[in-house]
């Protein structure tokens, strides 16, 4: 069965009038309908609109054209009657005498459902909009209405599971990062380790910086840079340890530079790594490579200027501004374009002690708070202005490695709220296949048995696995994490 043999579309038309007022509706993608806003007929652009009519059709689907794909449709409750949509969101009367509307809403999220649309709208097409006149032609399993309301009584009775899970998961995802951003602040805070005073204070390693890059400027390596203003006590967001010293990024680093426009001219299958924005990441200095872009690049000036080397600090500087990446050793030839700044420090050992002190909020509230205009820009000269602790070196090091294990640990309690989202995902599309796979007796095996699986001696993995954190896993995991960042380095 086609869903046109079960759907009805119907269209109220009304003509708006300048002194009235209408309410309008949204969908999220999650499936979602509820008000948006209560908007003058004046202020609504066009004048013919459609008007939702449940007492006519208590049971109406609605979608949005250019949102049904990523899942935008769902049924308009009751408290809606009335609302006012567009053309683009076209209305459906559900036959009640075929089939359950909330069996309908669980194939909308079914796998089948979905692999339908991927054959109409392949993934990586440009236009995402899905006429009526095609989404109708989406097929439908759908078995007698008894059935259907033993598979809807079934789906519903494992949904507050499945809430509590995601519920807690969604809590445990916030406390992970709020954990990762408490680390990074208490490093930049010299509140990490243990300050030793035989360590050589940071007036010292400022005094060696500003020498190797005088010398670098006397080899006519890099030009000289302007003299940067000393930082105010006002800019100071907190007092330093003992040793460490405020200093701009402008101080520490050799370049801070961005690459060009025009780049899609040599745009290549294979060559030269081209690193753009995509690769880039919020809340870690990682690059994503899922998706990288290979260049032949030009053999004279953008090809020489903006090539990366190791241990290049990435900075996105348009748009999403604050994200970024660390070139990892061996990486191999790469380039950047106009919207990623590169910044090479000048003393590198410690290049991660940099990076995390980026990721940090610190770095990242200055990054926000200069954004310029509709897309939101961030100059290279505001790049310099950054301020930032500077530790002993010895003492960076120390930073480095503390958080990096301490980072192991939070990398241990995300992969315990990865497992419990998977199962909770398996669960969910377990008995959604069970309800709508048209090949039922090839794919039962493959159907996730809706009860807990039986206890085993490794715990920890199996509580996440069941939906279930197991508290004693993540207690140790947490006091862990508390420890080492209390105990003296």
């Amino acid at each position: 069965m086609i869903l046109k043999e079960i759907l009805t579309q119907y269209k109220n038309y009304i003509y708006l009038e300048d002194e009235n007022s209408y309410s309008q509706l949204t969908i999220s993608n999650n499936g979602v309908v509820s008000h948006r806003d209560i908007k003058k007929g004046a202020e609504i652009g066009r004048k013919r609109q459609f008007i939702i009519d449940l007492k006519t059709n208590p049971h109406t689907l609605i979608f949005t054209r250019q949102g049904v794909v990523e899942g935008s449709i769902g049924i308009v409750p009751k408290e809606l009657d009335g609302y006012i949509v567009t053309e683009n969101m076209p209305m459906f009367s559900i036959n009640t005498d075929f089939v359950n509307p909330q069996y309908l809403l669980m194939f909308l999220k079914s796998k089948e459902y979905k692999e339908q649309i991927r054959k109409i709208i392949p993934s990586g097409t440009a236009q995402k909009a899905l006429h009526e006149d095609k989404w109708t032609l989406i097929e439908i399993n759908l078995p007698p209405l008894k059935k259907q309301n033993e598979i809807v009584v079934k789906y519903l009775n494992c949904l507050p599971n499945l809430e509590k899970v995601i519920l807690k998961t969604s809590k445990q995802e916030k406390y992970v990062s709020s954990l990762r951003q408490a680390i990074l602040q208490q490093a930049v805070e010299g509140k990490l380790c243990k300050q030793d005073p035989s360590d050589e204070p940071a007036s010292m390693l400022l005094e060696k910086i500003r020498a190797e890059k005088d010398k670098l400027i006397a080899k006519k390596k890099f030009k000289k840079q302007k003299d940067l203003p000393p930082i105010t006590e006002e800019e100071k967001p907190f007092e330093l340890p003992q040793g460490w010293e405020w200093c701009r990024l402008g101080e520490v680093t050799s370049i801070i530079t961005s690459g060009s426009r025009d780049w899609a001219k040599y745009y290549s299958s294979s060559g030269a790594k081209f690193v753009r924005m995509g690769n880039l990441s919020r809340g870690s200095y990682e690059l994503r490579m899922s998706n990288i872009q290979y260049v032949l690049p030009p053999t004279m000036g953008e090809g020489s200027r903006t090539r990366l080397e190791e241990n290049d600090i990435l900075l996105s500087i348009t748009g999403e501004v604050g994200l970024l990446g660390l070139i990892p050793r061996e990486f191999g030839e790469a380039y950047i374009n106009q919207h990623t700044a590169l910044l090479r420090f000048c003393n590198t050992p410690t290049i991660k002690y940099y990076a995390n002190t980026m990721l940090s909020n610190l770095c990242q509230n200055q990054f926000n708070a200069p954004q310029r205009g509709i897309k939101n820009s961030f100059r290279l000269s505001d790049i310099e202005y950054i301020i930032i602790p500077l530790p002993p070196l010895a003492e960076q090091q120390r930073i480095v490695e503390k958080v990096d294990r301490l980072m192991a640990l939070c990398d241990e309690l995300e992969q315990e709220v990865t497992s419990a989202k998977k199962y909770a995902s398996q669960l969910m599309e377990g008995v959604l296949q069970e309800a709508f796979s048209s090949k039922p007796e090839e794919t039962r095996s493959n159907v996730v048995v809706f009860a807990p699986p039986p206890q085993q001696e490794k715990q920890s993995l199996m509580a996440a696995a069941r939906g279930n954190m197991k508290e004693d896993t993540w207690q140790r995991l947490a006091n862990r994490a508390l420890e080492l960042a209390n105990e003296e380095s």
